[in-house]
């Protein structure tokens, strides 16, 4: 039995892990639930730290021959993706001169930036809940934000 399971806070792992960690599933006791940062847990996860673990589908292609993907729990669709947020708008082919705030660098939102445009002036890798914030105190020109931010913004 797994002793130790590790997620973010997200709503949707707490969803999904919520019966597994409350042992409403058999008859073994519950593991231990570690929560973190998508990032942390995407680091973690190149080092094997978990049996068990969230981790973005960028971090899940580096971590293939340790980890395999479980066939229910993916938060990857269509129209949810991240968003590039700025205090102006201004057009994608001035991306190239802008500092950007990315919710980390193995995050799938950082490599499907990575994918859309050539590359930003500068980015800055933080954790994904404070990417909004260092736009707002002008730490950088934009932020790409995900999960309950693109819905909040």
């Amino acid at each position: 039995m797994i002793k130790d399971v590790a997620l973010s806070p997200c709503p949707n792992d707490t969803f999904l892990f919520y019966d597994y960690l409350h042992n409403k599933r058999g008859p073994f006791p519950p593991p231990t639930a570690h929560l973190k940062d998508i990032e942390v847990l995407n680091s973690l996860a190149l080092n094997h730290h978990f049996p068990l673990t969230k981790l973005s589908f960028f971090a899940l292609g580096h971590t293939l021959g340790h980890y395999q993907m479980l066939p229910v729990g993916a938060a990857l669709g269509r129209g949810c993706g991240p968003k590039i947020i700025a205090k102006e708008p201004f057009p994608l082919s001035e991306l190239h001169a802008k500092r950007v705030a990315t919710p980390g660098e193995l995050t799938t939102a950082h490599l499907l930036l990575k994918l859309l445009a050539p590359p930003p002036k500068a980015l800055h890798h933080t954790r994904y809940c404070e990417v909004g914030t260092l736009l707002a105190k002008g730490d950088v020109d934009a932020a790409l934000i995900i999960h309950e931010q693109r819905f909040t913004f």
